[in-house]
């Protein structure tokens, strides 16, 4: 039951690592690719 905790803990990382608008321009350009 780790895997939530894991998630929130990537969330977090991600969001300190790098703005919320790259993170979310990075996602749609995945998608869209």
């Amino acid at each position: 039951m780790h895997e939530r905790h894991l998630l929130q803990l990537l969330s977090g990382i991600l969001e300190w690592v790098d703005p919320p608008d790259a993170v979310s321009k990075a996602i749609e350009n995945g998608k869209s690719d």
